[in-house]
């Protein structure tokens, strides 16, 4: 993800400095970064990265827990399924997601 931030943060800076230049702008380029990657690029990278990642690693561990019949087990025992296994990836994604947006915020600003 950092990685990811810091190339699309000098991306950015560069394209703003290239068009900017013809109308004498070039000093405004930190702050329109900046805006650009707190308001845009920023949630949207780590939105792409917890999709892309997160998401296929708990559906893999869900769906090797159901052949493997522990969801089942589960079962037996009278306990709720999605309360066990799901509930606790959920809470854990609404508390690193804000995190992982000023990360990659920070990342941004300074690659620009």
């Amino acid at each position: 993800m950092g990685l990811a931030a810091l190339l699309t943060g000098g991306a950015l800076a560069l394209q703003i400095h290239a068009g900017g230049n013809r109308f004498g702008a070039e000093e405004v380029v930190p702050q329109i970064v900046a805006i650009g990657m707190v308001r845009e690029l920023g949630p949207v990278l780590v939105g792409r990265m917890i999709a892309a990642r997160v998401t296929s690693s708990i559906a893999a561990e869900i769906a090797t827990m159901k052949v493997t019949e522990r969801i089942d087990a589960l079962v037996t025992l009278s306990t709720d399924p999605m309360k066990h296994p799901v509930l606790p990836r959920v809470l854990a994604g609404l508390l690193t997601v804000p995190l992982l947006v000023g990360v990659g915020d920070v990342i941004g600003v300074t690659g620009g």
